[in-house]
């Protein structure tokens, strides 16, 4: 199953992210420092109450503090990452989505057992449940507007 663009860039920028500080894996924690550079995500993980500047310096302090570092070489995708995606994959197969997207993405997060990423959330009082919504109703939002003639670039719909 094809990866929606926004998938697609979350996870480019993760690997590009660990490259450039020697990280042996890409996990779960950086695909969440990634996902906050998404605008429809961050504004959702704020209405829910979360703070994303605090969430983003908890994961680069994890990341730092406890990422096996090597002298060469591509990141691989970890254990962590590789069952995520296949949570991610079947939710959005029993969906009938055509593509796997983030919230397909955060859903398989939230599936993986003793995962820092949703640790540092949840201690935020973040829940899967009301991130998704918060989501969904963003975008929702945007498309009306976009409908409206409010917003002509998809562009701005992601980025932040």
């Amino acid at each position: 199953m094809e990866l929606s663009r926004e998938a697609l860039d979350i996870i480019y920028q993760a690997i590009d992210y660990a490259t450039k500080r020697s990280f042996e894996f890409v996990t779960p924690e950086l695909l969440l420092l990634m996902m906050l550079k998404d605008r429809v995500f961050s504004e959702a993980f704020e209405k829910c109450g979360g703070n994303a500047g605090m969430l983003e310096e908890y994961l680069k302090e994890y990341a730092e503090e406890y990422m096996e570092k090597v002298e060469v070489g591509i990141p691989e995708m970890s254990d962590g990452v590789t069952m995520l995606m296949n949570f991610a994959e079947k939710s959005a197969y029993s969906s009938g989505s055509p593509n796997v997207s983030l919230r397909h993405i955060i859903h398989g997060l939230w599936n993986l057992d003793d995962c820092y990423a949703i640790y540092f959330m949840e201690k935020q009082g973040i829940t899967e449940a009301e991130l998704l919504q918060g989501m969904a109703e963003i975008e929702e939002n945007d498309e009306a507007d976009e409908a409206a003639g409010k917003s002509s670039d998809p562009e701005e719909r992601r980025s932040s």
